[in-house]
């Protein structure tokens, strides 16, 4: 999580149980929080994730074909391109 602090990343990546923090923690420590992609196994009703307030949700299990279209998606609402990342 410090990585992710210290960087600034313009997407993360994140899991809402990890083994030494959460997801709801995790968020919380970031100053400039980047665009959010909660990757859970919950059901999208789990009021953890509302809390969040993601960008985008990606229910486990992930395939690549899941992640290519949440990021066009993504990079389409924000009228960006990869090159302008």
């Amino acid at each position: 999580v410090l990585d992710v602090v210290n960087k600034e990343p313009d997407f993360l990546f994140l899991d809402m149980e990890m083994p030494m923090i959460d997801g709801f923690e995790a968020i919380q420590m970031l100053k400039n929080r980047p665009i959010t992609i909660v990757v859970t196994s919950h059901s999208l009703t789990y009021d953890g994730i509302k809390q969040i307030s993601p960008d985008a949700v990606l229910t486990k299990p992930v395939t690549l074909a899941n992640i290519k279209n949440v990021l066009i998606n993504l990079l389409n609402e924000r009228n960006l391109e990869f090159e302008d990342l």
